[in-house]
């Protein structure tokens, strides 16, 4: 008994004070730099997510090679037909021009459902890798489509996918109608923009939209005249509206000198002016009428008089620019525009104006 007691304890004590196994951690390494005369050795990097080991690896691909045919006229009841060889390979073209065919792989008893059938659109060609399956079912929403199925193996080129299914193929043609989202040329335009109709449809709507007459009381933006802020049109600045003319002024009495004259029902606006006087001068610039000014004088600058309008120095003059904006006006329409100079001294300048 003391024996065997000793021989348990020793036990129990030896698994006490045993050092435990850890789990093992391995690093994996691939030779970053290659051996080379001055380091024969090269070197050796840990393999982790920013240092990671490169791999080389090549492919061949093979053009499709066909081995069979077979053709079905799909209708809305499921129906299939045999593969005319095992693939790997099949090429299903649909030659409908507006109607989808669903297909499915499998024995001779395969059928499908618009559900769960693979979509092959109108006009077009897709390529599917059927395995060891033998017949192909398919089925239509309305009306017949007919299908010619093309078994063989390798990876065939269809046009639009490019070779194995990779980039840049050939051109595309798509048969009206065949899409239903973007649908027909012979769809008629949308009622309204938010409705459920076709692209091609919403299209005609927004052409339709786009040519007609601007209904009465919208807001024009964009336009030169805005046709309502507040229920009011604005209307634009007659020098801006009208082409304006220049009149040369040459003066050298004292005098009045009409250059504008009267335009029935029409006032006149002064969009620019410069005067230049060679000694000193006083100048009225006055409306009124008579010929020149003579009768019903009011002042466009000033007052009535020479003396109540610019008073000139010497070798002076003054420039009212020529901005796009009517400068000054007559308050008068139907009147003359005219100076008054008050002095037989040389008085040069332009006059830029318009009547409206």
């Amino acid at each position: 008994m003391n024996k065997a007691f000793w021989g348990l304890l020793g036990t129990l004590l030896g698994l006490w004070f045993a050092p435990q196994a850890s789990a093992q951690v391995v690093q994996n390494y691939w030779q970053c730099v290659a051996p080379s005369g001055s380091n024969p050795q090269g070197a050796w990097c840990p393999v982790n997510n920013s240092n990671p080991m490169p791999v080389t690896a090549s492919t061949t691909v093979v053009a499709f090679a066909p081995t069979g045919a077979a053709s079905l006229n799909a209708g809305v009841t499921t129906s299939n037909v045999a593969l005319g060889s095992v693939g790997p390979t099949a090429i299903v073209s649909n030659a409908s021009t507006s109607v989808d065919a669903f297909v499915a792989f499998g024995n001779g008893s395969v059928t499908t459902t618009l559900t769960t059938g693979i979509r092959v659109p109108a006009g077009s060609s897709i390529a599917f890798n059927v395995g060891s399956n033998t017949n192909m079912a398919a089925i239509t929403a309305s009306s017949t489509a007919q299908l010619y199925i093309g078994t063989g193996t390798g990876l065939p080129a269809l046009a639009g996918g490019g070779t194995g299914g990779g980039g840049g193929g050939g051109a595309v043609t798509v048969a009206d109608g065949a899409d239903s989202a973007e649908g027909a040329k012979a769809d008629a335009a949308c009622g309204t923009p938010t409705g459920t109709c076709s692209v091609i449809a919403l299209l005609k709507f927004l052409n339709t939209q786009a040519a007609a007459s601007i209904p009465a009381g919208s807001n024009l933006i964009g336009g030169v005249n805005i046709s309502q802020l507040g229920g009011t049109a604005i209307a634009p600045d007659a020098c801006q509206l009208n082409a304006r003319t220049s009149t040369s002024i040459n003066i050298s009495t004292a005098t009045t000198t009409r250059l504008v004259a009267p335009a029935a029902a029409k006032k006149t606006y002064i969009c620019g002016l410069f005067l230049f006087s060679a000694g000193t001068q006083n100048v009225g610039i006055v409306e009124g009428t008579g010929g020149t000014c003579g009768t019903s004088t009011a002042g466009v600058i000033g007052g009535t008089t020479a003396a109540t309008g610019p008073n000139l120095t010497a070798q002076t003059g003054f420039v009212l620019p020529n901005t796009g904006y009517a400068q000054a006006a007559t308050a008068g329409t139907n009147v003359d525009f005219c100076l008054i100079t008050s002095a037989a001294v040389q008085v040069s300048g332009v006059l830029q104006w318009v009547q409206q």
